[in-house]
């Protein structure tokens, strides 16, 4: 029974591949389910034949050979009764009923009716409108014998019926299918009454015709013939008739049209059915359909308020007769409701009556000669004109927008055009905009500024595409209840420009708002720098914004040099994210290197896209720059204040990435302190000191209980700007005030720190800031920058913490590149400096070689003094020549931050003090350093 051969006859014609490879698998599943139907039964037999014979290979495919034989028995089975002129609407889910479908996550619906025409359509419009999607389909006739109770039975009656089986995607609940059935079932009582009643709707509308001539109203001859030349052309195959019914019109009070029920055929022979209005169908006229009943006019032509149910999903053309008395009086109106038909839609409008008069008119109204250019684009215009439209558009409203589209030309302008219904239920526009602008997502931002600005619903959108400069968008707006908006029609289109505007636009504006009169040249060199990627995550405006920071890097003038960090935020962002751009010359930075950094600066990555930027040279070469974006999030969970973390973030990562500033977790103050690099860079270097003088504390912990306390890190600062900077106070007696303070503050603030560790590591800073001396913190180099490290002088015996013997005073040298620390254990002492691989204590190390030198020189020397450096960037593995230029500019760091700190003897021995430094020892010019051999 399998039928190979009409599998591929029904694919004829097809070349592709695909296409054959569909048709032997649809031909090896057939045989299959052939073989299991077998031959038992011939009725089941037959029926599987028929099922078969025209359906897709996409949609026999759609089953494996064992489901199609299930599948075609179970429906064949359902197939048992029906009475002729109803409708067998069943709707299932194969899985449920044979586990051999437990693949198919679906639902079938299966729908038999005596065969008429438009059930198919009717049937698919249905199902898409409600939202599901169709996975296969079939739709056999067949010829089925039954007897008078609608049972199958060979001795019955034949009857050809159309089969719809239709496999839906998901499994419909039971409410969904009942509320599905229902709707069908009343989908195709609409069809078989608008079949039924299809002859007598052709004789009422030459009855109609006929009454007009017999009863004509008063409008010139040449009018009513048109008129009535359009009643029979509508009747000519171009107009499918879905309902008519006649009302009667009373003159009392503002007038009355009275539904006569009774007169309804197809679809209006339910007197639920309404063609004007939704709801209840009010007698009372409006003032819009009032003025229409006025005048003489024997015809109106619109579009009914409801979508049609059979046939097409779309809004049905109302066609409204007129009737009169043989006076010429008006006694009421034949409602005529359908679709016209694609004929309609393919004649030119000279061959259709009443368009053919009214673009007549329209042309003698232009004044255009017909065989001018202007004549000749006029006649394009209204043979291209929506056809709907073109039918219930006046004569007046046509001549008015035929010659607005002329004058636009081949003009790239926004322009609509308006026409509102005279039942005040939709709004039509025709809206022009430069093709070049015109895609998918325009057309639907420009309906929903339509609905917005009526008060009304996106209906219906119909776009007309050519090789014209100008795209054509036909929009309806259905209009919800209450007055219409008045709308100016010069705003909308300002609107709309507006709304259209692509990139390339906004960044020419930006750029020339931005740059003035170069921004010819700043917009020819970006024109094609920011990839697609790039237009979808920023505005132009954000672009031109950007394009100062790529400057900079290809300029190599950043903080960073070839690199820019720029911390932003965004509307709408949760209030602990951030975002960071990162632009750098050349290649993107691995995620392994910025990582770390942020982390340490208590920032969370969450996400990151990368662009490959490509700006143009001033001289037209190329240029490449990365743009690693991130989206980021505080560590901490606290709202980010981008105003004012925003230059502390930038300055930090550049220090870090200029290698001014160690990364680690210091920098985490940054965020949760609000504290500048460089003020973390004194908290580091103390701690730093610290580890050297013995606290048995690691460093991530000094650094976690900062964190945790970023008051107190901000008071610890303070204290130390407060004792040590130059300008901060004139006098001395104020600065010790306001050190007091400072203290008084910081001593409250511990006694609510619950950690014991924290207390003590504070405290251990607190007394460390209270035992300085001196310091190069406020110290600038000969170009006037702050120096690259930070060395202080401490007053040591005022530190319990350090180990026995305590020098007089020691200095502690600090930057990313070395460490040291020089101990004199009197005014004038004699020592040498030794380069210590000891990173965690060489601290330690100078001490116990002071000790050494104190027994052994004590004859020569009452007093000695001992110095040491660690270099800290040594490269692992690194050569002699590396290991030994880096040592010697360690050692140059560390002297010069040594004698940063030193007095000097001027001519007649006078005492020149360091500059930009505050001395709490007085005079102290007896500083000497020896190099020491070991």
């Amino acid at each position: 029974m399998a039928r190979t051969s009409s599998v591929v006859q029904t694919m004829h014609g097809a070349a592709a591949e695909e296409a054959r490879f569909e048709a032997a698998d649809a031909g090896a599943h057939l045989a299959t389910a052939s073989h299991l139907i077998g031959t038992g039964e011939p009725e089941l037999a037959a029926f599987f034949t028929a099922f078969t014979r025209y359906a897709s290979p996409e949609d026999l495919i759609h089953y494996t050979g064992a489901e199609l034989a299930s599948l075609v028995s179970g429906l064949h089975a359902r197939l048992a009764r029906r009475l002729a002129g109803t409708s067998l609407v069943q709707i299932f889910a194969p899985s449920s009923e044979d586990a051999g479908f437990a693949r198919n996550a679906e639902t079938v619906v299966l729908a038999v009716n005596d065969d008429i025409p438009f059930l198919y359509d009717s049937c698919t419009a249905e199902i898409r409108s409600r939202g599901y999607r169709i996975a296969a389909a079939f739709h056999p006739v067949v010829a089925l014998a039954r007897d008078a109770s609608g049972t199958l039975s060979p001795k019955g009656s034949p009857l050809t019926e159309s089969v719809i089986v239709l496999a839906l995607e998901g499994v419909l609940d039971a409410e969904e299918a009942a509320d599905l059935r229902d709707g069908l079932i009343e989908v195709f009582a609409g069809t078989r009454a608008v079949v039924r009643d299809w002859k007598p709707m052709l004789e009422r509308i030459a009855e109609t015709a006929a009454s007009l001539n017999r009863n004509p109203p008063q409008v010139s001859e040449a009018e009513l013939e048109e008129n009535i030349a359009f009643l029979d052309w509508m009747a000519d195959e171009h107009f499918t008739f879905l309902g008519c019914r006649d009302y009667v019109f009373s003159g009392e009070g503002e007038g009355r049209l009275d539904p006569v029920y009774e007169s309804g055929l197809g679809l209006l022979a339910d007197p639920e059915m309404r063609v004007v209005r939704r709801g209840q169908d009010r007698s009372r006229l409006t003032p819009a359909v009032r003025e229409f009943l006025k005048k003489p006019t024997p015809l109106i032509i619109t579009k009914s308020a409801l979508r049609s149910p059979v046939h097409r999903r779309v809004h049905m053309d109302y066609v409204g007769v007129k009737t009169f008395d043989p006076k010429g009086r008006l006694t009421g109106e034949r409602r005529f409701i359908g679709l016209f038909t694609s004929n309609a839609y393919s004649q030119l409008p000279v061959a259709i009556p009443l368009l053919r008069r009214k673009t007549a008119a329209v042309r003698a109204g232009s004044g255009l000669p017909p065989s001018s250019h202007d004549g000749k684009a006029l006649q394009h215009i209204l043979d291209t004109f929506p056809r709907d439209e073109l039918f219930q558009i006046s004569e007046d409203e046509l001549l008015a927008t035929a010659l607005g589209i002329l004058n636009l030309g081949q003009r790239p302008k926004v322009r609509i055009f308006l026409r509102f219904d005279r039942f005040d239920r939709y709004v039509s526009a025709l809206v022009f905009i430069p093709r070049e602008r015109y895609s998918g997502a325009v057309r639907d931002t420009v309906h929903a500024i339509l609905a917005r600005a009526f008060n009304g619903r996106q209906s219906a959108a119909t776009p007309m595409l050519d090789d014209e400069a100008l795209a054509r968008v036909h929009y309806i707006v259905g209009r919800n209840e209450g007055p219409r908006p008045e709308a100016d029609v010069k705003e909308l289109e300002s609107e709309i420009r507006s709304a259209i505007r692509t990139w390339d636009d906004g960044f020419a504006d930006a750029a020339r708002f931005a740059h003035g009169e170069i921004t010819g040249g700043v917009s020819l060199r970006y024109a094609a720098a920011f990839p697609a990627g790039y237009r979808d995550a920023f505005t132009p405006a954000e672009a031109v914004e950007d394009i100062g920071h790529i400057e900079t890097v290809l300029r190599n003038e950043g903080a960073a040099g070839p690199l820019a960090a720029h911390f932003y935020s965004r509307n709408g962002d949760v209030p602990d994210a951030l975002h960071l751009k990162l632009f750098v010359h050349g290649l993107f930075v691995p995620l392994s290197e910025c990582l770390p950094v942020f982390e340490n600066l208590g920032l969370r990555v969450i996400a990151e896209d990368a662009f490959a930027l490509a700006p143009l040279a001033e001289d037209g070469t190329g240029q490449s720059v990365a743009l690693q974006n991130f989206l980021m999030a505080r560590s901490d969970g606290k709202p980010v204040e981008i105003e004012r973390l925003r230059p502390l973030l930038e300055d930090a990562f550049h220090a870090v990435w200029r290698s001014d500033a160690e990364s680690d977790g210091f920098n985490r103050l940054v965020t949760a302190a609000g504290l500048d690099w460089r003020d973390v860079v004194i908290l580091r270097a103390i701690a730093k000191f610290l580890r050297q003088a013995g606290l048995a504390l690691s460093q991530t912990y000094v650094e976690s209980a900062l964190a945790k306390n970023p008051a107190l890190a901000v008071f610890l600062v303070q204290l130390f700007r407060t004792r040590h900077d130059p300008e901060a106070f004139e006098t001395a007696a104020p600065r010790n005030r306001a050190a007091d303070e400072i203290r008084k503050t910081i001593q409250t603030a511990l006694d609510d720190v619950p950690s014991a560790d924290d207390d003590r590591i504070i405290r251990a800073m607190l007394s460390v800031i209270d035992a300085m001396l001196r310091t190069s913190a406020f110290q600038r180099d000969a170009s006037g920058n702050p120096r690259s490290y930070l060395a202080f002088k401490l007053e040591s015996k005022r530190l319990d913490m350090l180990p026995a013997p305590k020098p007089l005073y020691e200095i502690f040298v600090y930057s990313p590149e070395v460490e040291g620390v020089h101990l004199r254990f009197g005014k004038i002492a004699r020592g040498g400096i030794r380069w210590s691989d000891r990173a965690e204590d060489f601290r330690t190390e100078i001490l116990s070689l002071a000790k050494a030198q104190q027994v052994k020189n004590s004859v020569i020397v009452p007093v000695g003094a001992k110095g040491g450096f660690y270099p800290k960037t040594i490269p692992a593995g690194a050569a002699r020549e590396v290991v030994q230029a880096t040592g010697i500019a360690a050692y140059k760091t560390f002297i010069g931050a040594l004698l940063d700190l030193t007095d000097n003897i001027g001519p007649g021995g006078s005492v020149i003090s360091p500059a930009h430094t505050l001395r709490y020892d007085g005079d102290d010019p007896y500083f000497v350093v020896a190099a020491d051999k070991g």
